[in-house]
């Protein structure tokens, strides 16, 4: 398993490199504010790298709500990632780690087709960019039906209008609980369009699939009391050939310290592969 983390120490990536030395963990996904260049992103995947650690994964900013009415915005936000993403290739950074708008898509059938279409249109701009830097884009789905990608059947659709092998996901396999889907059904479904997993446990009362706000915070849980049964997923993800990165996500904190929270999640995560070797 290739345990990654989302920078614990922000932009002090000294901090990081040597949590990441301390915990054991191979890998780290760089949040992006603005459009890094070339040299900066491979003098960052450098320094990682003599650090043991592989810079592989970048979070750039979300897919906007006004790109997807406005056809000017679209154009320029598809030429920023673009941008991006030629850059990564430029670096060797593999995979972009990428959300559509988190903001309510149109409740009408009609309006919500017209948004998917012309957020198609838009990945078909990132796309041909992806293949030609050979970067791979991973689309993490939210899970409320309020939002435009937001389970299986949303996501295989952008996959099925732009079919590549540099398109594909990022499974999540809280919000995969929270919307409803069946998350070993829909591991094997995906098969090879799994670029990265977010592991996640949740638990509370609520109902997958049928809500329009939530307060998710509430439902996070340690990885071995929640809803989700991580052993079989992660069984699952082994029977389909899954080789990306493994990335913690919404781990509660132990007595509000959240970096003790991640180093038991990424105790449990290692114990959990031992075990998956036997």
């Amino acid at each position: 398993m290739k345990i990654g983390v989302f920078p614990p120490y922000g932009d002090d990536h000294q901090r990081n490199m040597e949590f990441c030395r301390d915990a054991g963990v191979g890998y780290i996904g760089i949040y992006s504010r603005s459009v890094p260049g070339p040299e900066e992103l491979l003098e960052l995947k450098r320094k990682y790298a003599e650090a043991g650690v592989n810079f592989s994964v970048l979070l750039p900013p979300l897919i906007t709500t006004e790109a997807l009415i406005d056809e000017r915005l679209r154009r320029s936000e598809t030429g920023t990632l673009r941008r991006i993403i030629a850059n990564m290739g430029e670096a060797g950074v593999e995979i972009l780690h990428l959300y559509v708008s988190s903001v309510h898509a149109p409740s009408s059938a009609e309006e919500r087709e017209v948004f998917m279409r012309r957020l198609i249109e838009y990945y078909r701009r990132i796309v041909e960019q992806a293949e030609s830097s050979q970067v791979k884009i991973a689309t993490h789905p939210y899970n409320a039906p309020c939002r435009l990608v937001s389970n299986y059947e949303t996501l295989s659709s952008i996959l099925e209008a732009v079919p590549s092998e540099y398109n594909g996901v990022l499974l999540c396999t809280g919000k995969t609980q929270l919307a409803g889907d069946d998350t070993c059904e829909t591991i094997r479904k995906f098969g090879s369009k799994i670029f990265l997993v977010h592991a996640r446990n949740v638990a509370g009362d609520y109902q997958p699939g049928a809500y329009e706000t939530l307060d998710e915070r509430r439902l996070e849980v340690r990885f071995d009391a929640g809803d989700v049964d991580l052993v079989t997923v992660f069984k699952t993800l082994k029977e389909v050939g899954f080789s990306g990165p493994v990335f913690p996500e919404h781990f509660p904190p132990i007595v509000g310290d959240r970096i003790a929270g991640l180093s038991w999640t990424i105790g449990y995560l290692k114990a959990l592969e031992a075990s998956l070797q036997v």
